[in-house]
């Protein structure tokens, strides 16, 4: 199941990536919105109703500042170029935000002072008549066109910023589904990767569109020509498809049913290594199954002589009710019952020599009828329960049922 494994990995790394656009130079071209400095100062002037501006385009437009910024989910980025083309990108910076502010000033003071850092400018003092400018130029504003929009962005840009941490948080929970995902299980984890996968993949457009929103309230909202949305949108909604679509991909292949026989054969191997670990004198020869093959019916599956205490040992770890007469001279008889389901879950059944060697076993010092109900056979988190003298447990923990046709006995574990 490897394979699956990774390929929701591979899906949650790329909802990771589209999250953490404009974090760095590498995803900038991620960005959900792109603004042209020098256009966006241009038009800003001209919607400066106040005749006190004394600014043109120089005071605003600083050579220290980039000729982009690139909105991205989280955080922005500075481009700088050489080219006024949105298709020639150069050098670049970014800064982490989540979600990026939409204060215009803070924009300006942040890209100047990384800028002026890197070339050892007396910043201070660039800083704040650049800020003047801009600030005075916003102040030239009528209100009405940008107090209105100040509560909106705030509330797109959290809302947008809470729906892409739980689409990460859905897909995490998604890939968790299908890395443990398993027969009897199959059905029910196919359907809640399914939904998990669909909110997922709402929430991603949802914190897209939000972005978006957020981005045409702002300043920037405001101007024409000045910014650009780019095609994230498209391609949040394509990843959202493709990631309901991948959910087929992401699960394991169906596992295949056992038959009876190879159930039984698992359940035995895993009795097997059970007491090849817990009895240091066990070996291939109490597999009585196994050493004869012609008269299966008249023995359990192990049979184990104690000489040493060995079993009574393991037992007892395994909270295992001991009769007080089982010694060193007990000669125990496991008979395996093996399933894919949980212990009680489905019934197993004894066959009328089994029945026998029960009543003929049953509280007996000497030999112990034991039968090993082997669950979540082939499964992980495979386990064992045992069930010492069953005829004793008769309508007590184990409800033997009427015979079938073929004379085998139901016997069913009570809860």
């Amino acid at each position: 199941m490897t394979r699956f494994r990774r390929e929701c990995a591979k899906w949650y790394a790329c909802g990771v990536f589209l999250a953490i656009r404009c974090t760095s130079p590498a995803t900038r071209e991620l960005a959900i919105y792109r603004v042209n400095v020098t256009q966006l100062a241009e038009e800003l002037l001209k919607l400066d109703d106040s005749n006190n501006n004394t600014h043109d385009i120089s005071d605003l437009v600083h050579p220290q500042l980039p000729n982009f910024w690139y909105y991205g989910m989280s955080g922005i980025c500075d481009v700088y170029s050489n080219s006024t083309r949105l298709s020639a990108p150069g050098p670049s910076q970014c800064r982490h935000a989540f979600p990026p502010t939409q204060n215009l000033l803070a924009v300006v003071e942040d890209s100047l002072r990384e800028s002026l850092d890197s070339n050892g400018t007396n910043q201070e003092k660039v800083i704040t008549a650049v800020l003047s400018a801009w600030n005075d130029t916003l102040s030239g504003i009528p209100s009405s066109k940008l107090r209105d929009k100040e509560a909106k962005v705030a509330v797109q840009g959290k809302a947008s910023a809470a729906l892409a941490v739980l689409c990460l948080l859905f897909d995490f929970v998604s890939f968790g589904i299908a890395s443990f995902l398993e027969y009897p299980d199959y059905h029910h984890g196919r359907t809640a990767i399914g939904v998990v996968s669909l909110c997922s993949a709402v929430m991603a457009i949802a914190a897209g569109v939000c972005a978006i929103l957020s981005m045409n309230e702002g300043i920037h909202g405001i101007v024409s020509g000045a910014g650009n949305v780019s095609g994230s949108l498209l391609v949040l909604f394509i990843s959202a498809v493709l990631k309901v679509l991948a959910v087929g991909l992401c699960l394991p292949p169906r596992p295949r049913k056992l038959t009876h026989e190879e159930i039984g054969l698992l359940g035995e191997k895993y009795i097997y290594r059970w007491c090849q670990d817990h009895l240091p004198d066990f070996s291939v020869r109490n597999w009585s199954s196994k050493a004869h093959p012609l008269e299966q019916w008249k023995y359990a599956d192990f049979t184990y002589q104690d000489h040493n205490g060995y079993m009574l040992d393991a037992l007892r770890k395994e909270g295992v009710q001991l009769m007080p007469g089982w010694s060193t001279g007990t000669t125990y008889h496991l008979e395996v019952k093996g399933t894919q389901q949980e212990c009680d879950a489905v019934p197993f059944f004894v066959s009328p020599n089994q029945v026998r060697m029960m009543q003929d076993y049953n509280n007996s010092a000497d030999h112990a009828y034991i039968v090993a109900r082997v669950f979540r056979v082939g499964l992980r988190k495979t386990g064992v329960r045992f069930f010492p003298n069953p005829w004793d447990l008769k309508d007590r923990v184990l409800e033997f049922a009427m015979p079938t046709v073929h004379g085998d006995t139901p016997v069913h574990i009570r809860h």
